[in-house]
């Protein structure tokens, strides 16, 4: 009977939870390609690459400034009630506190990658409306206000749309109008998401517990492993390669973005779901994902490369290349889920602590995978180290795991 309730379980969460984040994921997707659609159009390559290039500056650099704090968010909350807690004046500190490093780091970045005057302003403005997305939005999924909480996150992609729409209408794209637009877009969403936190979240008077942000170190080591793992390739593009080869990438990326939308759909919905002692449905669950994975997969080995000559009239046709090791890399991603959302859910001591110390390994064997193979083979090395990195990554995590996988529940 166990077992069946466990079934029950898993069903309600794909049934709900899932399509209803995966719906308002694949609307904004579907702004976000457009989006995309529209700069590629507009700029040049190099100009391409280099928004491209701070965007990612900024998502890796907002994430190790984070420290980790809003997986602590929603793993606490996700069993305590925000209004009995002192949660407002709290996140006021955090931010505060986290944006030291992060301008510590925007400058050191700009500084390697030669950034100057207004595009070190964009970088920072960037990272600190993200940290403050992040981790408004965390209390959101903490409480189970996922469809909210998803479609908030990223609703300054439908204002950074209207601003483009009217950038076109007016014909005239430039960069530094694009960058703009998109740190305005940024702000508004941010501005949304601050207000329905306040008016679902009532703030209590109990202090947080003081080991909140030590427990957030643990979860900043694997977010920041994890995009770095992500990130790597874009990075060492813009450096050892070109801001036009970013371009490229990037741009053929984000028509592959049905991966990042699934991946993200089911990691938001599974990590509260699994802080619980209910039992895993390991088989079923990895199952279910090997089926979308290679679902998304068939898709796109035989549209992708059609997909990308039509939507950028050819521009980028010496991207399709790369459609196969994106591919191979959107499963690894995919079946990543599961071990990952067992270790932000429900996993603690040494499991923790093992998921944190492999996903480290996979990251650091994948900088070098990275440099060597770019090396040799530039966009097709970048593509290839990256889904070597997420294969490596996806064996060692289920390896750190399987403890709480197999764990046996009491009778």
């Amino acid at each position: 009977m166990q077992k069946k309730s466990g079934y029950k379980n898993l069903d309600e969460i794909i049934r709900k939870d899932v399509v209803a984040v995966f719906a308002i994921m694949a609307l904004m997707s579907l702004f976000h390609i457009t989006n995309t659609l529209i700069l590629a159009r507009n700029l040049s390559k190099p100009q391409m690459g280099l928004f491209r290039m701070v965007l990612t500056l900024a998502q890796f650099i907002f994430v190790i400034s984070l420290l980790g704090m809003d997986a602590s968010f929603i793993r606490f909350f996700s069993r305590k009630n925000p209004a009995g807690y002192r949660w407002r004046p709290y996140l006021g500190k955090v931010l505060f506190f986290c944006a030291i490093p992060a301008l510590i780091l925007a400058f050191a970045a700009g500084s390697f990658y030669n950034l100057q005057g207004w595009y070190i302003f964009y970088l920072i403005a960037a990272i600190l409306l993200s940290m403050a997305n992040r981790l408004f939005t965390s209390l959101l999924k903490a409480k189970k206000y996922f469809a909210k909480a998803t479609f908030l996150e990223r609703s300054s992609s439908i204002f950074f749309f209207i601003f483009l729409i009217i950038f076109v209408a007016s014909k005239g794209i430039y960069l530094n109008m694009v960058f703009l637009a998109y740190i305005i877009s940024a702000l508004l969403a941010v501005a949304l998401i601050i207000f329905f936190a306040f008016r679902f979240l009532p703030s209590g008077k109990k202090p947080l517990p003081r080991h909140l942000p030590s427990n957030g170190l643990i979860f900043f080591g694997i977010l920041a492993t994890t995009i770095a793992m992500l990130n790597a390739s874009q990075l060492f593009i813009a450096k050892m390669v070109s801001y036009q080869a970013l371009a490229v990438y990037t741009v053929v990326l984000s028509v592959m973005r049905i991966f990042e939308l699934s991946m993200n759909a089911l990691y938001h919905v599974f990590v509260p779901s699994f802080n619980n002692d209910r039992p895993l449905e390991a088989r079923r669950t990895i199952i279910f994902l090997l089926l979308i994975a290679l679902a998304i997969g068939a898709f796109y080995f035989v549209l992708g490369g059609p997909l990308i000559h039509f939507l950028f009239q050819g521009k980028y046709d010496e991207g399709i290349s790369l459609v196969p090791f994106f591919i191979g890399l959107g499963i690894m991603r995919i079946l990543y889920i599961f071990p990952a959302s067992i270790a932000a859910g429900r996993a603690k001591g040494k499991i923790l602590r093992r998921f944190f110390y492999f996903n480290c390994l996979a990251a650091v064997c994948g900088l070098f995978i990275h440099y060597f193979l770019i090396m040799k083979w530039q966009l097709e090395g970048a593509a290839l180290a990256t889904g070597l990195t997420w294969a490596l990554a996806v064996f060692l995590s289920f390896i750190a795991v399987k403890d709480e996988i197999f764990k046996k529940q009491p009778a």
